[in-house]
């Protein structure tokens, strides 16, 4: 799914070269956490030009194709994922062997604060609300029909 839109960022965290960008999630998406440019996570875990082209296409077009968008980004077409399948992709590729001690606090460390970013406006009620759904998304994904 394209998103016509500038979608803006909402969180941006850097380590030497890196950064992951965090937008809220896309319209439509029924997420209660921020998403993240999945391209920015495929560069941390130094994955080579090739091999994150093959990550995107199988990611878009795979049977979890709904925790994906492509969308328009500060001027950038990018794609965002569904923080639950960012985490499953960065601990996947760090159980494989590949990333860092340093790139996994980072993923982390960005991943938190992103989520207080996100929640900050709401009032106490919703934070709590959606910090708790958060915790069931995870239980939630299911291939896209």
């Amino acid at each position: 799914m394209t998103s016509t839109s500038c979608t803006p960022v909402l969180y941006q965290a850097i380590l030497g070269s890196n950064h992951l960008r965090f937008t809220a999630p896309p319209q439509g998406a029924s997420s209660t956490t921020p998403w993240i440019v999945l391209e920015d996570l495929l560069i941390l875990l130094k994955l080579n030009r090739s091999q994150r082209q093959t990550m995107l296409r199988n990611c878009q077009n795979g049977p979890f194709s709904s925790q994906f968008r492509t969308v328009a980004l500060a001027g950038d077409v990018v794609t965002l994922c569904s923080a639950v399948s960012s985490r499953e992709i960065f601990h996947s590729f760090r159980d494989a062997g590949m990333g860092n001690q340093a790139s996994e606090d980072f993923f982390h460390r960005a991943s938190v604060r992103a989520m207080k970013t996100y929640l900050a406006p709401l009032p106490p009620e919703e934070r709590v609300s959606r910090i708790l759904k958060a915790f069931t998304e995870q239980d939630d994904l299911e291939p896209s029909r």
